[in-house]
């Protein structure tokens, strides 16, 4: 997870605060200073080729012991990880909302047709 305004910090600890075992694998250029999680961190003063690699084989490998994998940036690597380990992929993607005139802010109309919730299940699903 990475990216999106590095938002990540907030939303592991969110996960991790109701009991679900999060890791996150990211890149960037120092470490991160927020680690409310497990971290794999990987520079980005690496060659691009050698990071994303780097990223795509460590995703993997924890991959094979998650639920889930999510991502909020690189979808390819994240694409391939779960692929690999056989399990599903989330992946949020960010983008502005249309705007009506320059500068200027969608309207509500544009909002609900950007935007959507999703709701829990009313009950956990059953095993089996």
């Amino acid at each position: 997870m990475s990216g999106a305004g590095d938002a990540w910090p907030d939303f592991a600890a969110f996960l991790a605060e109701r009991g679900h075992g999060v890791r996150v694998v990211t890149m960037g250029d120092t470490p991160p200073a927020v680690r409310p999680v497990p971290v794999d961190w990987v520079s980005r003063r690496l060659p691009f080729p050698v990071r994303y690699t780097l990223v795509a084989a460590k995703a993997r490998s924890l991959a094979r012991q998650a639920d889930i994998v999510y991502a909020t940036a690189t979808y390819a690597a994240a694409a391939a990880a779960a692929t690999a380990a056989r399990r599903p992929l989330v992946a949020k993607l960010v983008s502005d909302l249309p705007s009506s005139e320059p500068g200027g802010t969608a309207s509500s109309g544009e909002r609900s047709r950007s935007s959507s919730t999703l709701h829990p299940p009313a009950s956990p699903p059953s095993g089996g």
